[in-house]
């Protein structure tokens, strides 16, 4: 009855021609399912009032009260799968309270879902065919291996009871496809979770999805059968110890001597029993001890070979110390008497790196310097007498690059100490796609506390020191925001949402797909995991894009000359830069999600191999990645 009034509503309904079109085919469909009697086809004639319409009396109540609803969801909708189920249920149980004899179940189907939804079965023959093609539209195929990653990383949310809690794991655990097992393989289930406990336990905790998805391939690809002997025996004994006292890896607010004195070295926060400092001997030689600005022989000691290059004075062969912990560059005044160099005679004290410890120099003399065959002209050198080395490039001739690299040969990677350097990547579109009305937008300045002020202040001369951001003149002023987390831990964010994002139009280059990516990792054995620091501020923007991203601090203008947090495009435009990388490389068991990178092998020679050449190719681009964040061979 409900149909056939809202199909006699939908005949007076202003609509489009076009879509009156296909909704009236759909009601055709539907009305000529139904037993209407003749009474109600006069009334739809004549259109007799409401008041006048008497309708039948045989309607059972049993049908009346299990009559569904309408089926009318998104397909697309998380909640489609669990809608479907539920409408088919009640639809089975109505049909089976009507009389069985000339039942028209397709009909009743048609009558019973909306026209967007009658589109797609409107082709059907067969009820069969029509529950089928519905089953396939709703019900999308479940992937076994995400299901049971998120049934296993299933926590209990704070304030929800066991019973909710048992629930939502029963409910997860339907996808899961698990299968009836007997004693036996029950019994090499659990060996193997044995084993995998102590492999999963060296597994740091980290919130990057690459990290998650390391949680999952594991629960899926390490059995007893797949680990090397070896591997499960290393896997089993190795357990990592703290590197302060000795012990079981433990925090560090827990170490028992963080507050203790070594009895070795006279520091704090060790014991002397994992101290590696060698030990203090009376007398002290130039060669196998820690340097500092003075020694009594002009010769560099073979301590210091790794930071030493030749260089050229005025065309005299010489060593030449580079030394970032010297304020100024210096000459040995043995140099300047042996080659007779110009000396502007001066007196003043240099403070080494004791304050205790002082000397005086004798002079200043301007020199032409040539170095890896790039010529210095008139480098001012300060005349020091009982120098380490002929001459030392201190910070103020190092300041002339935009970085100076020297290689010891260590086994760990590069370390960058002085801000980030400036990846050999070419600047991407940040804001290729901006709207037709798109214009400056000065955003009224904002009131922050002393506090936040003088966080603002110190941030800012941060990211002017290592070359993030620079002094603007842009007509756009975003404002700052002091974001604090939970540990109450203050970063600086910029709201761009009332300047440039506004007028920025989505660049809609996806990120990967969490579930294939566990798919594709799962045949693996070793991982790693690569955390690019500061990855955005990273790579260097076009010179014409820096305008767009100007913000106010402090009562001046400032504006990025790497990729900023906070505007529209950056996480498209980072991933493309990230896969393109991976593309260009040709790294084989290489995954990146934004600033996070999985290298993944299957033996840990292969890893080996695949972490190497990422490692080269990172290298090569000039990237930076922070160390205490990265994991290798778990």
């Amino acid at each position: 009855m409900a149909v056939q009034e809202s199909s006699r509503r939908a005949v007076s309904r202003d609509v489009s021609a076009p879509l009156l079109l296909d909704r009236y085919s759909h009601y055709t469909a539907r009305l000529a399912c139904l037993p209407l009697n003749v009474s109600l086809i006069r009334q739809l004639q004549s259109r007799v009032p409401d008041s006048q319409y008497q309708p039948p009396h045989n309607f059972d109540g049993m049908e009346r009260l299990l009559k569904p609803e309408r089926l009318d969801c998104d397909s697309n909708s998380t909640t489609a799968a669990h809608e479907w189920r539920h409408w088919l249920q009640t639809f089975k149980t109505f049909i089976a309270v009507l009389p069985q004899e000339n039942l028209n179940k397709l009909g009743l189907l048609i009558n019973f879902v909306s026209p967007k939804i009658y589109e797609s079965i409107s082709e059907c023959t067969t009820y069969d065919d029509a529950l089928t093609t519905l089953q396939s539209q709703f019900v999308k195929p479940t992937n076994e291996v995400f299901a049971r990653h998120r049934l296993a990383t299933r926590r209990q949310e704070p304030g929800e009871s066991l019973d909710v809690y048992f629930r939502a794991l029963k409910i997860l655990s339907k996808e899961c496809n698990f299968k009836a097992v007997t004693a036996t393989q029950h019994c090499e289930e659990y060996i193997r979770d044995a084993h995998g406990l102590s492999i999963r336990r060296r597994k740091t905790y980290g919130g990057a999805p690459s990290t998650r998805l390391l949680s999952a391939v594991h629960e899926n690809s390490t059995n007893v059968s797949d680990l090397e002997p070896e591997s499960v025996l290393a896997a089993s004994a190795t357990k990592a110890k703290c590197f302060f006292c000795g012990l079981l890896r433990h925090p560090r607010s827990k170490c028992p001597a963080r507050d203790a004195v070594c009895h070795k070295c006279q520091k704090k926060g060790h014991f002397s029993k994992v101290c590696r400092t060698s030990s203090v001997s009376g007398s002290v030689t130039p060669n196998n001890s820690a340097m500092l600005a003075t020694i009594t022989s002009a010769a560099t000691p073979s301590i210091l070979s790794k930071a030493v290059a030749r260089v050229s004075i005025n065309g005299i062969e010489a060593d030449g110390l580079i030394d970032s912990g010297s304020s100024e560059s210096f000459i040995h005044p043995d140099l300047v008497k042996r080659h007779s160099l110009n000396v502007q005679h001066s007196k003043s004290a240099v403070t080494m790196a004791s304050t205790s410890l002082s000397a005086h120099t004798s002079g200043v003399c301007k020199v032409n310097i040539k170095v890896n065959g790039r010529d210095y002209e008139s480098v001012r050198l300060t005349v020091l007498p009982k120098l380490c080395s002929s001459v030392i490039l201190g910070q103020d001739f190092q300041k002339l690059h935009e970085s100076v690299q020297l290689n010891y040969g260590g086994d760990f990677p590069p370390l960058v100490i002085c801000g980030l350097g400036v990846p050999k990547i070419d600047p991407p579109e940040l804001f290729a796609n901006l709207t037709a009305d798109c214009h400056p937008v000065a955003a009224k300045s904002r009131r922050y506390s002393t506090e936040d002020r003088e966080f603002i202040e110190k941030e800012v001369q941060r990211l002017l020191k290592e070359g993030i951001i620079e002094p603007s003149n842009s007509p756009w002023r975003a404002q700052v925001v002091v974001v604090k987390g939970e540990s109450r831990k203050m970063r600086l964010a910029i709201d761009y949402s009332e300047t440039i994002n506004k007028f920025t139009l989505l660049d809609s280059y996806p990120l990967p797909r969490i579930d294939e990516t566990v798919n594709k990792m799962a045949q693996y054995r070793i991982f790693s995991t690569i955390d690019l620091r500061s990855a955005y501020h990273q790579v260097a923007i076009k010179d014409t894009d820096k305008l767009y991203t100007a913000f106010e601090a402090g009562g001046k203008l400032y504006q990025f000359a790497r990729i900023p947090f906070g505007v529209t495009n950056g996480v498209a435009c980072f991933q493309r830069i990230m896969d393109s990388l991976i593309k260009e490389e040709g790294l084989v068991g290489t995954y990146a999600y934004l600033d996070n990178v999985t290298i993944c092998g299957m033996t840990q020679q292969e890893h080996d191999g695949y972490l190497n050449k990422f490692l080269e190719a990172a290298a090569r681009r000039n990237m930076t990645y922070n160390e205490d964040k990265c994991t290798f061979s778990t």
